[in-house]
Protein backbone atom coordinates (compact mmCIF):
# COMPACT_ATOMS: atom_id res chain seq x y z
CA UNK A 1 0.00 0.00 0.00
CA UNK A 2 1.55 3.67 -1.06
CA UNK A 3 2.25 6.14 2.05
CA UNK A 4 2.49 9.71 2.20
CA UNK A 5 6.11 10.62 1.39
CA UNK A 6 7.54 13.79 1.65
CA UNK A 7 10.94 14.56 -0.71
CA UNK A 8 13.41 17.72 -0.19
CA UNK A 9 15.41 18.29 -3.00
CA UNK A 10 19.14 20.12 -2.64
CA UNK A 11 18.22 23.95 -2.81
CA UNK A 12 20.36 24.18 -6.18
CA UNK A 13 18.02 21.56 -7.86
CA UNK A 14 14.79 23.71 -6.87
CA UNK A 15 15.70 26.26 -9.85
CA UNK A 16 14.74 22.64 -11.65
CA UNK A 17 10.90 22.40 -9.79
CA UNK A 18 8.67 23.52 -12.64
CA UNK A 19 7.46 26.24 -10.28
CA UNK A 20 6.66 24.25 -7.26
CA UNK A 21 7.13 24.90 -3.89
CA UNK A 22 9.70 22.84 -2.32
CA UNK A 23 8.23 22.41 0.59
CA UNK A 24 5.01 21.17 -1.23
CA UNK A 25 6.94 17.59 -2.57
CA UNK A 26 4.57 15.31 -1.28
CA UNK A 27 2.95 11.83 -3.12
CA UNK A 28 2.13 8.41 -2.63
CA UNK A 29 4.88 5.85 -2.82
CA UNK A 30 4.83 1.73 -1.61
CA UNK A 31 9.10 2.16 -2.47
CA UNK A 32 11.76 4.69 -2.78
CA UNK A 33 11.71 3.94 -6.71
CA UNK A 34 8.28 4.62 -6.79
CA UNK A 35 8.87 8.11 -5.06
CA UNK A 36 11.56 8.92 -7.25
CA UNK A 37 9.60 7.73 -10.53
CA UNK A 38 6.61 10.21 -9.32
CA UNK A 39 9.37 13.01 -8.74
CA UNK A 40 10.93 12.97 -12.07
CA UNK A 41 7.18 12.69 -13.81
CA UNK A 42 6.15 16.00 -11.56
CA UNK A 43 10.04 17.17 -12.37
CA UNK A 44 11.29 15.81 -15.66
CA UNK A 45 14.77 17.98 -15.65
CA UNK A 46 15.35 15.89 -12.29
CA UNK A 47 15.72 13.06 -14.18
CA UNK A 48 19.28 12.41 -14.85
CA UNK A 49 20.07 13.49 -11.23
CA UNK A 50 17.80 10.60 -9.49
CA UNK A 51 18.14 7.61 -12.11
CA UNK A 52 20.18 6.18 -14.70
CA UNK A 53 19.28 3.15 -16.31
CA UNK A 54 17.18 2.31 -13.21
CA UNK A 55 19.47 2.66 -11.26
CA UNK A 56 20.57 5.88 -8.21
CA UNK A 57 24.12 7.96 -10.25
CA UNK A 58 26.55 7.28 -8.05
CA UNK A 59 26.77 11.18 -7.15
CA UNK A 60 23.16 11.04 -5.54
CA UNK A 61 22.33 9.84 -2.34
CA UNK A 62 18.92 9.59 -0.76
CA UNK A 63 18.42 9.73 2.72
CA UNK A 64 15.74 7.79 4.40
CA UNK A 65 15.54 9.57 8.26
CA UNK A 66 19.37 9.42 8.72
CA UNK A 67 19.81 6.14 6.78
CA UNK A 68 21.64 6.33 3.55
CA UNK A 69 18.86 4.03 1.35
CA UNK A 70 22.11 2.15 -0.04
CA UNK A 71 22.64 0.90 3.59
CA UNK A 72 18.92 -0.04 3.49
CA UNK A 73 17.25 -1.98 0.57
CA UNK A 74 17.82 0.28 -2.15
CA UNK A 75 15.49 1.89 -4.39
CA UNK A 76 13.28 -0.70 -3.08
CA UNK A 77 13.22 0.43 0.27
CA UNK A 78 9.70 -0.12 1.61
CA UNK A 79 8.60 3.36 2.57
CA UNK A 80 6.41 4.50 5.48
CA UNK A 81 3.39 6.85 6.18
CA UNK A 82 5.02 10.41 6.58
CA UNK A 83 8.08 9.30 5.44
CA UNK A 84 10.58 12.02 4.68
CA UNK A 85 13.38 11.28 1.91
CA UNK A 86 16.21 13.59 1.32
CA UNK A 87 18.08 14.01 -1.94
CA UNK A 88 21.41 14.98 -1.65
CA UNK A 89 24.50 15.07 -4.05
CA UNK A 90 27.30 13.17 -3.53
CA UNK A 91 30.63 15.92 -2.07
CA UNK A 92 33.14 15.85 -4.58
CA UNK A 93 36.00 14.09 -3.71
CA UNK A 94 34.55 12.00 -1.08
Amino acid sequence: MAATVWIIVPPAWRALLNDADPGSLRCQAATVRAALEWLIAAHPALAPRLLQDGRLPRWTNIFLGEENIRDLGGLGTTLRDGATLTVLPAMAGG
